[in-house]
C-alpha cells in the first residue's frame, strides 16, 4: 500500500507545477462541447451547466489570485475585473463569451506561471555555476582566494 501512495505523491509531484495549464485545457475542450451543443441546435439545461464548469475549471487560479490580492491591497485588480466581467456575461445569457474570456484569461495566466517557473530553475541553475574560488593578481603574484574576497578593481 506504501508504494501506491508514494507513486500517487511522485505523479501530483510532476503534474502540480501544470494544473493551472491542464485547467485552462479542460475549461478549453468544455467551452468546444458547449459550442457543439448550441450550434447542433441542442436546448438543454446541460448547456448552462458546461458553461459553468468552464467558468470554474478554468477560473479557479485567477479568481483565487483575485480575491486574495484584493483583500490583501485593499483595491480592484485585473483578475478580480475579469472574473466579474465574465460573470456579468453570464447573467445577461451569453454564457460562451464569458467562458470564452475566462478561457483566455486562465490561459494566459497559466503561461505566466509556466514561463516565471521555468525562468526561475534556470536563473537557479546559472547561480548555481558561481565559482566558489578565483584567482586574484597582486603584484604579478597569483593567489586563490574565495570569490567573497574580491573587491571592484582586482585583478
Amino acid at each position: 500500500m506504501d508504494g501506491v501512495a508514494t507513486e500517487n505523491k511522485d505523479f501530483m509531484s510532476k503534474i502540480r507545477p501544470h494544473l493551472e495549464l491542464i485547467n485552462a485545457a479542460v475549461s478549453g475542450v468544455l467551452i468546444l462541447l458547449g459550442w457543439y451543443l448550441l450550434t447542433a441546435k441542442e436546448e438543454s439545461r446541460a448547456i448552462p451547466v458546461i458553461f459553468i464548469l468552464a467558468y470554474a475549471i478554468g477560473g479557479y487560479y485567477k479568481a483565487k489570485e483575485g480575491f486574495f490580492e484584493t483583500f490583501k491591497q485593499r483595491r480592484l485588480n485585473v483578475e478580480l475585473l475579469m472574473i466579474l466581467a465574465a460573470v456579468g456575461s453570464a447573467v445577461i445569457g451569453y454564457w460562451m463569451e464569458g467562458a470564452i474570456l475566462i478561457f483566455i484569461f486562465g490561459l494566459s495566466g497559466a503561461l505566466e506561471t509556466y514561463t516565471m517557473n521555468k525562468s526561475h530553475k534556470e536563473i537557479s541553475a546559472l547561480m548555481s555555476l558561481q565559482p566558489e574560488e578565483a584567482v586574484r593578481i597582486l603584484d604579478d603574484m597569483e593567489e586563490t582566494v574565495s570569490v567573497k574576497m574580491l573587491r571592484v578593481g582586482d585583478l
